[in-house]
């Protein structure tokens, strides 16, 4: 029975284990869904963003953003990390890593912003250095 709850412990916290940034990963994509994306939210913003990126390298680094073709001159950058259907057609939790940029087009701030269906948005911001 131990080595049974040492095994259930051991894959519940083997899921959700931090892993470095990696471009290719970051844009891997299983069925409609992003494999690693939240696996790497850590490194990215502790090691890889920067409060002097610019939008164009910022998009180097991510790829385009899911509101990229957004014709309302929107100062930020949202990239999709997470959806969660549940048993529906619709999403019962979303989560998007948000970043606004300065009027010269540089970082500003980045948000974690997390929907769930009847909890509505909880945000997170990360410190950028």
């Amino acid at each position: 029975m131990k080595k049974l709850s040492l095994l259930l412990l051991s894959l519940m916290f083997s899921c959700s284990v931090d892993i470095e940034f990696d471009k290719d990963k970051w844009n891997e994509k299983t069925d409609l869904f992003y494999k690693y994306r939240r696996q790497m939210i850590t490194d990215l913003v502790e090691k890889r963003l920067n409060s002097k990126m610019t939008k164009k390298e910022i998009t180097e680094l991510l790829g385009h953003s899911s509101n990229d073709g957004d014709t309302t001159k929107r100062k930020d950058l949202a990239f999709e990390i997470y959806e969660d259907y549940g048993w529906d057609i619709d999403p019962v939790e979303t989560q998007y890593l948000t970043i606004t940029l300065d009027n010269d087009s540089t970082l500003d701030k980045v948000y974690l912003e997390t929907w769930k269906h009847f909890k509505g948005i909880e945000k997170k911001e990360f410190v950028i250095k």
